[in-house]
C-alpha cells in the first residue's frame, strides 16, 4: 500500500537530546485498494520523555496535518486533485518502558480524524479495523 515517504523538511534531528529531539516535515503516500493515492503531508516533533515529567523512559511523538496553499488554492476552485489530501489532522503517541519488562512498552496513540466523505457508520468500522491492524503490525516487528 505505500508508495513512498520523504521528509521534506529537517529543522531538527538530535534524538537523543531529551529538550530538542526530532522535528521535520513529511510527505508520505499509499494507495489502497479502490481509492486514488492518499497523500500526507505531515509536521512531527519526537522527542525523549524528560525525567521531571514523571512519565518514565519513552518517547513522546505529536504531528500535525500540514495543507499547503496550493492545495487549499485547488480546494477553493472546485478542482478534483490527483490525490486524496490527509484526514489525520493530529496524533499524539507515547511509548514507554514498562518496568521490569525488558523488550515491551506501554503506547498510548490518539488521533483526531476527519472523514466527511465516509458515513458515520462505515467510518467507525473503518477506524477499529485500522486500530487492530496497526496493532498487529508493531507487534509483527518484535
Amino acid at each position: 500500500m505505500s508508495v513512498g515517504r520523504s521528509d521534506e523538511l529537517v529543522l531538527a534531528n538530535e534524538l537523543e537530546n531529551e529538550h530538542v529531539g526530532v522535528i521535520k516535515v513529511v510527505r508520505s503516500r499509499s494507495k489502497p485498494p479502490l481509492l486514488r493515492i492518499l497523500e500526507f503531508v505531515t509536521l512531527m516533533h519526537v522527542r525523549k520523555l524528560r525525567s521531571e515529567d514523571g512519565a518514565g523512559k519513552g518517547y513522546v511523538m505529536v504531528s500535525r496535518d500540514v495543507t499547503r496553499p496550493v492545495d487549499a488554492e485547488e480546494e477553493k476552485k472546485g478542482d478534483s486533485p490527483a490525490v486524496i489530501r490527509s484526514e489525520i489532522l493530529m496524533n499524539v503517541t507515547i511509548a514507554r518502558e514498562i518496568e521490569g519488562y525488558e523488550g515491551r512498552c506501554e503506547m498510548i496513540n490518539v488521533n483526531h480524524v476527519k472523514s466527511p466523505m465516509v458515513p458515520l457508520m462505515i467510518g467507525k468500522k473503518i477506524g477499529i479495523a485500522g486500530a487492530f491492524n496497526f496493532i498487529n503490525d508493531i507487534r509483527s516487528l518484535c
